[in-house]
């Protein structure tokens, strides 16, 4: 029988040897989901009251962690309130933690659900200047840093209506640091309560 060609680098062999990443990666997972099935109660608790267009969804329905291993080569848990019940929704509370990057806060609002110009305008006097907004094509994408991902602090009013305009869904983005973990409950709340509130 001849020998195989794949060959494990020194670094790969000493890994597989290993069961603390393994062992590691399962505790941490298991944490971050308990962690974010703390905060979905605390979505439902807080977000309910604040804006009367997304209250009729949001108290109808609840929240969904799942968890993955392939989002751009990289595991994740996902935090949806609401629950994603249909293709075509109004709102939708995303929290990810994506391993090896970062956790995401983002909103998800269908644009002709709410007054464009009334929303470009509050987002503008937003003092969360850290708030990435999403002009591209796939709402789905995750990834901070694609070039889809605008600062808010890097528009105009009349160039953040530009985008809006164009948009079927609204979504707006933060990153949390993972040395913010300890505090990322509070961040969410805020974060989502701050959007909701202008809306």
């Amino acid at each position: 029988m001849r020998k195989s060609t794949i060959k494990l680098t020194k670094k790969e062999f000493d890994f597989i040897n290993s069961k603390e990443y393994p062992i590691s990666k399962r505790a941490v997972i298991q944490k971050i989901c308990l962690q974010f099935d703390e905060l979905g109660p605390a979505l439902l608790e807080n977000l309910i009251p604040i804006n009367p267009k997304a209250a009729a969804e949001l108290q109808n329905s609840s929240f969904k962690t799942t968890r993955g291993e392939n989002y751009q080569s990289l595991p994740y848990v996902v935090l949806d309130y609401p629950k994603i019940k249909q293709k075509d929704f109004t709102i939708l509370c995303r929290t990810m933690f994506w391993w090896g990057k970062y956790v995401s806060l983002n909103v998800f609002l269908k644009a002709d659900e709410f007054d464009i110009k009334k929303t470009a305008n509050a987002l503008m006097q937003t003092s969360m200047k850290k708030i990435k907004l999403y002009d591209g094509k796939d709402i789905w994408q995750q990834n901070l840093n694609d070039k889809h991902f605008i600062k808010l602090s890097n528009l105009n009013e009349e160039e953040l209506y530009s985008i809006l305009k164009k948009q079927l869904y609204l979504k707006l983005s933060l990153k949390v640091r993972f040395d913010k973990l300890d505090k990322l409950n509070d961040r969410a709340v805020n974060f989502y309560s701050t959007i909701l509130s202008i809306l």
